[in-house]
C-alpha cells in the first residue's frame, strides 16, 4: 500500500485514525506499507516524517526527495527495513538519486536543522499561526 500522507497541492491530509487502520490492514494482509514523503516530508509537516503524528505507524519503505538536502540540488533516498533491502551493490538505480554535492549538503542540512527540536517547534508555531489567520479570514 502506497500512501502520500500530506498532499500539499491536493490539499489532502490523512487523518491519524485512517492511517492507523491502513497500517493495521497492511500488517493483517502481509502487505508492504510505503510512505511517499517525496514532497511533504523532511520537516515540511513539522516532524521530519509526515507519519510521526500518527504514533505507532512504522512503514516498511519511506521515499524521500525534494526537501531532503536542504539546498535544492537533486537527490532522493529510499529508506527500507533491512529485511526488504535485497539489492546488490549497483543494482538499484534511478534518475533522481543525487550526486556528491547533494549528499554533502543533505548531511549538513540534517546536522544543522535537525540537531535539536528548534525547526520542528518553529514549524508548529508558524502552522498554528497560519491556521488561526485562515480561520479568522473564513469567519469574516
Amino acid at each position: 500500500m502506497v500512501v502520500e500522507i500530506v498532499q500539499g497541492e491536493g490539499g489532502v491530509n490523512a487523518r491519524t485514525a485512517w492511517l492507523r487502520a491502513l497500517a493495521s490492514r497492511a500488517r493483517e494482509h502481509g502487505t508492504l506499507l510505503v510512505v511517499d514523503d517525496i514532497q511533504m516530508g523532511c520537516g515540511r509537516t513539522e516532524p521530519f516524517f509526515s507519519f510521526k503524528p500518527a504514533a505507532g505507524i512504522v512503514p516498511d519503505i519511506v521515499c524521500l526527495s525534494k526537501p531532503i538536502n536542504g539546498y535544492g540540488t537533486p537527490m532522493a533516498l529510499t529508506l527500507m527495513r533491512p529485511g526488504h533491502d535485497v539489492w546488490k551493490p549497483g543494482e538499484h538505480n534511478g534518475t533522481f538519486r543525487g550526486y556528491n554535492p547533494a549528499f554533502v549538503t543533505a548531511a549538513r542540512a540534517r546536522r544543522l536543522f535537525w540537531s535539536d527540536g528548534a525547526l520542528e517547534t518553529r514549524a508548529t508555531v508558524l502552522g498554528e499561526r497560519e491556521g488561526r489567520a485562515l480561520a479568522e479570514t473564513a469567519r469574516r
